[in-house]
C-alpha cells in the first residue's frame, strides 16, 4: 500500500465536506483507531514527524500499519461514494455492478431492464468502452440462460451492436495514436523542417483522414481530435493563421457539446491551457482574451480543477504583462493567486508547482525584492518538493544563478554552483543549456575588470546560440531566456524581457 508521506499526500487534498464526509462513515469500533489517525493527520498542530510515535501511545493494542493502509484504502473508499456524482462513467460503472447483482439474484426480468437502461445511457454519451463491456454482459447472460426468449434475429443483432462497438474502440486507438505521434514531433522536432520529418508528417496526416473518411466514425471524440490533429500539423508547417482558426472551431465544437464533458471538465481545461501556451509561442498574444475569459467560465468539478483554472489564468496574464513591463498590474495579477497558499500546492503536478514558484520568484524581481525572490526560488528547489529532471527545474536553477549574480552573492553563487552540479549529476542531467551555463556563470562571477565580462558575456552568448535549435533545448528559453539576459547584460539595459 501506500506508504506515509503518500497518506500525509492524500489527506492533504481533501477540502474540508471531504474530510467531514470521511469521518461520518467511520462509525465501527473496529475503525476508531483508523478514524483517530485521520483527526491526527488533519490537525494541523500535529507534528506528522511524531506522528507514529503518538499513534502508539495512544492505541497500544493496535498496528500503526495496518491502521494506515486500513485509512488510505477507506479514504479512497469514501471519495468514490463521494466525488463526482452526475459523471456519466461512475453511473455507468454502477449500474454495470447493480445488473451483476440482479442476475445474481436470478431478477432477469429487472436485469435485461437496466441493461437496456445502461446501454441507452452509454450511447447517448458515446461512452463506446462501456457500451463493449455492457453488451457482452447481455451476451453472456444470454448464453447462460440458453438463449430462452431470444430468437437467432436478435442474437445476431446484439452481437452486430457488439462489432460496431469494438471497431469505434479500435478507430479512436488508432486516431490517439496517430495524434501522440504527431504531438510528439511537434514537441521534440526542433526549430526547423527536415526532409525526412516532412515524409513522416504527411504520411500521418494521410493515415489520419485515411481514418476520418469512414462516415461511420463520426463522434465528438473523433471530431474534436481531427481538430487538435489538424491545428498541430499547422503549428509544424508554420500555417499559424489557419492552426489558429483550428483553435476557435474547435473550442465551438466544445461549446455544442458540453454534456460530453461538463462532468470531467479537465479535459477542456487542457485544451485551453495548450491552445495559450502555442498561441504565446508564435506571439499571438493578441488572442489570449478569447481563451482566458472561456477558461474563467469554467465549472470546476474539484478543488484541485479550480486550483489548476487560477493557475493558469494568473500564468498567462502574467506572460502578456511582462512583454508590456507594467509593473502595477503585474502586481494586482499576482493577489489574484494570494488564496493558493502553500497548503494547495498539493493540488499541482511537479511541473504547475515550480511554474508557479518561478512565477512569483519573477514578480519580486521585476518589483526589486530580490531578498524574497531569492528565498521563493531556495524553498521551491531545496525544501518544498522532491526536485525532478525537468526542463523547468533547471531553468529556475539558472534564474537562481542569474539573481546571484546581479546581486553580486558572488560567494554564495560559487557554492550554489558546486551544489547544483552534484544535484544535476545526481538527476542526470544532459541539456546542453544548463552544463554550458554552470561553466559560464563561473567564469562571470570571477570577472573583475568590465572589459573580461564584456568577453565572457559575448562568447557565453556564441555558444548558447545553437543550442536553440533543438526544440527540447530551445524550452528553456520560454521559461527564462539566457540570451536576453545577456544582451541585457552586455547592454546595460532594463532586462525584463529575459522572463
Amino acid at each position: 500500500m501506500a506508504n506515509l508521506n503518500e497518506l500525509f499526500q492524500l489527506i492533504d487534498s481533501l477540502d474540508r465536506t471531504e474530510k467531514r464526509y470521511i469521518i461520518t462513515q467511520g462509525h465501527r469500533k473496529s475503525e476508531t483507531g483508523v478514524t483517530k489517525l485521520f483527526r491526527m493527520i488533519s490537525n494541523k498542530n500535529t507534528d506528522r514527524k511524531m506522528i507514529r510515535k503518538d499513534f502508539e501511545k495512544l492505541f497500544t493494542s493496535v498496528s500503526f500499519d495496518m491502521a494506515k493502509n486500513q485509512l488510505f484504502k477507506k479514504i479512497l473508499k469514501a471519495l468514490k461514494s463521494y466525488n463526482n456524482p452526475e459523471n456519466v462513467e461512475t453511473q455507468l460503472l454502477e449500474l454495470i455492478l447493480d445488473i451483476k447483482i440482479l442476475f445474481r439474484k436470478n431478477l432477469f426480468s429487472l436485469c435485461y431492464k437496466l441493461i437496456e437502461k445502461a446501454k441507452m445511457k452509454a450511447i447517448q454519451h458515446e461512452k463506446n468502452l462501456y457500451l463493449l463491456l455492457i453488451l457482452q454482459l447481455e451476451l453472456s447472460f444470454r448464453n447462460l440462460q440458453n438463449f430462452s426468449n431470444m430468437i437467432e434475429k436478435m442474437l445476431i443483432k446484439l452481437q452486430d451492436q457488439c462489432n460496431n462497438a469494438l471497431k469505434q474502440i479500435q478507430s479512436l486507438i488508432n486516431h490517439h495514436n496517430l495524434y501522440d505521434v504527431l504531438y510528439y514531433k511537434y514537441l521534440y522536432s526542433g526549430m526547423s523542417l527536415q526532409v525526412n520529418l516532412m515524409a513522416d508528417l504527411n504520411f500521418l496526416a494521410i493515415s489520419e483522414m485515411s481514418l476520418m473518411s469512414n462516415p461511420k466514425y463520426d463522434n465528438f471524440e473523433s471530431r474534436s481530435l481531427h481538430l487538435q490533429f489538424q491545428s498541430v500539423y499547422c503549428m509544424l508547417n508554420k500555417d499559424f493563421k489557419h492552426g489558429v482558426r483550428l483553435f476557435y472551431e474547435l473550442d465551438k465544437l466544445y461549446a455544442q457539446n458540453q454534456n460530453r464533458w461538463v462532468d470531467t471538465p479537465i479535459h477542456y481545461v487542457n485544451f485551453l491551457k495548450d491552445t495559450l501556451q502555442t498561441l504565446f509561442q508564435i506571439n499571438k498574444i493578441n488572442e489570449f482574451d478569447y481563451f482566458l475569459k472561456k477558461l474563467q467560465e469554467v465549472k470546476p468539478d474539484h478543488n484541485s480543477t479550480r486550483y489548476l483554472i487560477d493557475l493558469i489564468r494568473f500564468e498567462f496574464e502574467y506572460y502578456r504583462l511582462i512583454l508590456s513591463n507594467n509593473k502595477e498590474q503585474i502586481s494586482q495579477n499576482l493577489k489574484s493567486i494570494s488564496h493558493i497558499s502553500n497548503l494547495h500546492l498539493i493540488y499541482f503536478s511537479y511541473h504547475d508547482f515550480i511554474k508557479f514558484c518561478f512565477l512569483k520568484s519573477i514578480h519580486f524581481y521585476l518589483c526589486s525584492d530580490y531578498k524574497t525572490a531569492l528565498k521563493l526560488t531556495h524553498n521551491a528547489l531545496y525544501e518544498d518538493k522532491p526536485l525532478q529532471s525537468e526542463i523547468i527545474t533547471y531553468s529556475l536553477f539558472i534564474f537562481r544563478f542569474v539573481l546571484l549574480f546581479e546581486l553580486k552573492k558572488f560567494d554564495i553563487l560559487e557554492s550554489e554552483l558546486c551544489n547544483f552540479q552534484k544535484v544535476s549529476k545526481k538527476l542526470g542531467c544532459k541539456f546542453q543549456t544548463v552544463l554550458i551555463s554552470l561553466n559560464k556563470m563561473k567564469d562571470l562571477s570571477k570577472c573583475i575588470l568590465d572589459k573580461q565580462l564584456f568577453k565572457n558575456l559575448n562568447e557565453f552568448k556564441e555558444e548558447i546560440q545553437p543550442v536553440y535549435i533543438s526544440k527540447t533545448e530551445s524550452e528553456f528559453f520560454q521559461y527564462f531566456d539566457l540570451t536576453k539576459w545577456i544582451d541585457s547584460q552586455i547592454s546595460k539595459s532594463n532586462s525584463y524581457r529575459m522572463l
